[in-house]
């Protein structure tokens, strides 16, 4: 059997059934755009240390070391699910050597910026989008799991928000579309009090809310990925203008 047909199975039989539509949309176009083209003629039998090695250090040289994790990600998932079938009798991805990846350290904002956003984000209350910065920085919740919230996880009268989905973004059937699943683990499901602080702004937003969804676009759906990057420049500018605010004086 050769490589790309058993991809093509594996990705009919175990992936689409058993996992979440992202990851079986990023690891089809791993398979199809990034292993096909190089192993998909190969042999199964055939896919020894010495042939994945020399594909994995080709990638090395050619993408980024997040990127070449993640195909080989795939392309272990996918041999080991092949020896389970006994389709081969061994497989090799633990013998070769993938790229070193550096984690990144995690910054978050002082004290002193936060109140510089807020301040920011206060003065333009009307305007939902940035409330929903508000919202991020009193209740700790990611982007994906504001952009599910829905009124009716919300309880402006006992002050909580019950967190049990998360959204991104997906494109088809003409236009952009929300994905909601669930959280990836349990413990990601969780109730939040929402603090007096952040309650006259949720109950302003809700009020004029005309959706079932709290961050909503007034013309058209809002994708996650143009939220965040409206998130990241609002803030740079209430950073900018804080500052240049502070030196006038």
């Amino acid at each position: 059997m050769k490589y790309n047909d058993w991809l093509e199975e594996w990705l009919a039989s175990c992936v689409k059934p058993l996992m979440k539509d992202r990851t079986f949309i990023k690891y089809s176009w791993i398979a199809r755009e990034k292993i096909i083209p190089l192993l998909g003629d190969y042999e199964m039998k055939d896919l020894e240390a010495s042939v994945l090695q020399r594909f994995v250090s080709g990638l090395i040289e050619q993408h980024a070391a997040g990127t070449v994790r993640g195909i080989m990600t795939v392309l272990k998932a996918s041999l080991k699910a092949a020896v389970r079938m006994n389709l081969i009798e061994h497989q090799y991805t633990d013998c070769i050597d993938g790229p070193k990846v550096e984690e990144k350290a995690v910054e978050c904002f002082s004290k002193e910026e936060q109140k510089k956003i807020e301040e920011y984000v206060i003065q333009r209350t009307r305007k939902s989008k940035l409330i929903g910065i508000l919202i991020c920085l009193y209740t700790g919740i990611r982007i994906g799991e504001l952009f599910a919230l829905e009124w009716k996880d919300v309880d402006l009268k006992v002050g909580t928000l019950s967190i049990s989905k998360s959204c991104h973004d997906g494109w088809g059937e003409g236009g952009y579309h929300k994905i909601i699943e669930p959280p990836k683990t349990k413990t990601s499901k969780r109730l939040i009090p929402i603090l007096k602080q952040l309650l006259p702004y949720m109950n302003r937003l809700r009020k004029d809310s005309t959706g079932s969804y709290v961050i909503y676009g007034q013309e058209k759906p809002i994708s996650v990925r143009s939220y965040t990057q409206t998130v990241i420049s609002q803030l740079k500018i209430s950073i900018e203008e804080a500052e240049k605010n502070s030196c006038d004086w």
